[in-house]
């Protein structure tokens, strides 16, 4: 991302500048310049976009490991135990018997 940030940076400036020594008209130059920035400008947007959907797969991740290691401890202190478990997998094996409908 920082990158992009970079990129973008160096167009705006680019196009501060001007076309000097260039054989492109200025017009033609500042064209270009801001094709380039509004794809660059595309490419962040996307980045940020992978940025927040990879964070919510985290906390995702996060709720669940949390919650097996709460199972795991009501385990191994005995709070929770074979009946708890077949009730858990045969509430699960109804709700996806529920969802292939």
């Amino acid at each position: 991302m920082d990158t992009n940030v970079t990129l973008m940076e160096g167009v705006r400036a680019d196009i501060r500048r001007g076309a000097q020594g260039s054989g492109e008209s200025q017009q033609e130059r500042i064209t270009n310049l801001l094709k380039k920035l509004q794809l660059m400008e595309r490419c962040l947007h996307d980045s940020e976009l992978k940025s927040e959907e990879a964070e919510r797969d985290a906390r995702s991740k996060d709720r669940q490991l949390s919650e097996v290691l709460e199972k795991m401890q009501k385990y191994e202190e005995g709070i929770y135990g074979l009946p708890e478990a077949v009730a858990e997998i045969k509430e699960l094996k109804m709700q996806v018997n529920m969802r292939e409908r």
